[in-house]
């Protein structure tokens, strides 16, 4: 009984969460705009100009303010953030002062990275015109901007730092391999007896 009306008070906070609209929503909020996405970390970062991938104009990249680009720390700067990809899987729709939509980051398009960020990028008539977010893996996120400018999103990015593998020196690697060699030849004698 206690273990059915545990399950049901979980649901019902869930259900609760999802109908007030403030499940897992991270807001980035500058002098004049705010995006709020639906993730399980929070803000990154924002700022203004532009986020395009490219390694000596972008500020998610290059880590500070570029020419006409700036960038805002909310959280801890990441060092080494690559661009991943441009995201083309998003959808958005205007309402009367914002721009609502979703974008969905697949698992394949974080393979090979850490530290996952995406970057949300609408028009440049504010000075805040992007913004970014630490996301925890792939899903379908939902935003809102406000307030809206144009057709809506101009478009979506993925950051991350590249993965690193730790690789084990030649010499460790033989002698593990001998260790386990013994191992299987003192088995093999065990079961002769």
């Amino acid at each position: 009984m206690f273990i059915k009306g545990f399950f049901l008070a979980v649901g019902l906070s869930a259900l609760g969460a999802m109908v007030s609209g403030t499940a897992n929503a991270a807001i980035c909020a500058g002098p004049d705009r705010s995006f709020e996405l639906t993730v399980s970390s929070g803000c990154y970062a924002y700022g203004g100009g532009n986020i395009n991938g490219n390694a000596s104009h972008d500020p998610m990249m290059i880590g500070a303010n570029s020419g006409g680009n700036t960038i805002t720390y909310i959280s801890s700067a990441l060092g080494g953030l690559d661009f991943i990809k441009g995201l083309s899987n998003w959808s958005d729709s205007s309402l009367s002062s914002s721009v609502v939509g979703s974008v969905t980051v697949a698992a394949s398009d974080l393979t090979g990275f850490t530290n996952y960020v995406l970057g949300l990028k609408v028009g440049n008539n504010k000075s805040v015109s992007w913004a970014s977010f630490m996301i925890a893996g792939a899903g379908t996120f939902d935003f809102t901007i406000t307030p809206k400018q144009g057709a809506g999103i101009s478009h979506v990015n993925l950051y991350g730092v590249r993965g690193t593998t730790t690789q084990i020196p030649l010499p460790a690697t033989g002698l593990l391999f001998i260790v386990g060699f013994a191992g299987l030849l003192g088995t093999r004698r065990l079961f002769k007896q």
